[in-house]
């Protein structure tokens, strides 16, 4: 597991040689202090093995050994969390790197069960009962990418600095201003979203926890190095836009679907391909067919078929 976590696993985690280096040199040093983060690394690269696994047997086996590893290092993990200091945040932030990766994966598997029957031409499902799970799940996904805050916010430096410097280390950002016709088309669409809750009967208060899609744009406008660009959005959410998402704030739900073009965009990365189709299917079902305008365009953009989404759901 661990040679299938140097050679293979490794490179989904960064695409620059460096940083890769630097993951593999990590893993054995933190490993010595915090069992933990062995735990974490042997779990996604079973994780990872499963994913191309030629045999539903094989695919069950190392899924097993994954739910195992990860299950036990959580247990650790949450105890040492509770109290961040210089000596446990670089471990911390190699197990929640490979935490995160897991929520991923396998609440996309969560999804794709529950979705199944949209292309298997199954008996159609209860869509009250869909949106309650899948609005569920995506709280868990959000709630799980906002918790590495925790490790970041007050050791920033020390991780910067330290034995994941080439990993921390940014020299680039996209442009945060439009300048090609696409991005300035992209610039004017985004910007009409602010139509949905600028009305008169939209409390002040509301509409402030709806302003981050200001943050995405600068990730919208340039080419997508790495998976970390994009899940920055998420990670920096407010706490009370992820509540927004889980009462089912139509608003807040249009915003994810926005967002979801941009994790649509990585490649080569298997823990995180299915995200973005995902949060536009549930975005579809939480808002319904009354509202399919508002999500049109990026569903469009990722190829998914809004029309099949709600033809497989009944309306109870």
């Amino acid at each position: 597991l661990l040679q299938h976590f140097a050679l293979e696993t490794s490179s989904t985690i960064t695409h620059n040689e460096a940083a890769r280096a630097a993951w593999c040199a990590a893993v054995p040093q933190l490993s010595a202090k915090h069992m933990f983060v062995l735990q974490g690394t042997m779990a996604i690269s079973a994780l990872h093995i499963s994913k191309f696994a030629e045999t539903e047997r094989e695919k069950k086996h190392f899924r097993v050994i994954a739910t195992y590893q990860m299950s036990t290092g959580l247990i650790r993990y949450r105890e040492t969390v509770a109290k961040v200091t210089e000596e446990n945040a670089e471990s911390l932030l190699a197990f929640s790197v490979t935490a995160t990766a897991w929520v991923l994966l396998t609440t996309a598997d969560d999804f794709n069960d529950l979705l199944r029957p949209i292309t298997a031409n199954e008996p159609k499902l209860n869509r009250r009962a869909t949106i309650e799970s899948l609005v569920a799940y995506t709280s868990k996904i959000l709630r799980t990418l906002r918790g590495v805050l925790v490790i970041i916010v007050p050791c920033w430096n020390l991780i910067a600095n330290g034995i994941f410097a080439n990993v921390a280390k940014r020299d680039w950002w996209p442009y945060p201003i439009p300048t090609s016709p696409d991005a300035i088309e992209v610039d004017k669409r985004l910007a009409n979203l602010q139509s949905m809750w600028m009305r008169p009967d939209c409390p002040y208060e509301y509409s402030l926890d709806l302003t981050v899609t200001d943050d995405a744009k600068r990730t919208r406008y340039g080419e997508l190095i790495d998976w970390t660009s994009v899940l920055a959005w998420p990670i920096s959410l407010p706490l009370a836009f992820v509540e927004l998402v889980e009462v089912q704030s139509p608003e807040a739900w249009v915003l994810l679907a926005h967002y979801a073009m941009l994790p649509a965009k990585v490649e080569h990365v298997f823990w995180i391909e299915d995200f973005g189709p995902n949060l536009i299917t549930a975005a579809a079902l939480v808002l319904g067919e009354n509202m399919r305008t508002w999500i049109q365009w990026p569903a469009g953009v990722i190829g998914i078929d809004l029309d099949v989404v709600f033809s497989a759901h009944t309306q109870t």
